[in-house]
């Protein structure tokens, strides 16, 4: 990444991204990724059926949401105000469902569902980085499939 780069990261929760950009000259936000929270939670559902089931069924309208506005090819200032009036309100759910989980400990900290709350509250606030920036995508899987569509020069590298 050059020393001049400043925008928006948009990557996993791997610790080396939050020290590269505590480290990096330029501002750069680091906007999350909505698949690997997804993963985590789908990793847990042979041994807790019922949370982890319930995480991923609200993760989906999310996804659905992503889905139509693509197919609308709404642009990034559409984008934004439907995730605000849509999609925030399912980020906001599942924020106090997965804390409430936390709170309650109904699960071991190294189980499966244990650890996918873990990551999930580790990387919270740059999962909401996408409600707020239209050209941010929901997660990264397009340039982890290697199938890369460029919004702006200056936005999104994804890792």
């Amino acid at each position: 990444m050059p020393a001049t780069f400043t925008g928006t990261l948009q990557c996993d929760g791997y610790a080396g991204y939050r020290a590269f950009v505590r480290q990096h000259p330029q501002p750069i936000i680091l906007a999350g990724c909505w698949a690997h929270v997804r993963r985590k939670f789908h990793g847990a559902l042979e041994s807790s059926p019922r949370l982890a089931g319930w995480v991923l069924r609200q993760i989906q309208p999310l996804y659905q949401i992503e889905a139509q506005l693509r197919k609308q090819q709404a642009g990034p200032n559409l984008v934004a105000a439907i995730r605000a009036s849509q999609s925030r309100m399912v980020v906001q759910r599942l924020e106090r469902a997965i804390v409430r989980l936390k709170t309650q400990k109904r699960y071991l900290p190294q189980s499966p569902l244990g650890l996918a709350v873990e990551y999930a509250l580790g990387i919270w606030p740059t999962l909401e980085v996408y409600l707020r920036d239209g050209r941010v995508q929901v997660d990264n899987n397009l340039v982890e499939t290697r199938f890369v569509r460029r919004r702006s020069a200056r936005i999104i590298r994804s890792c």
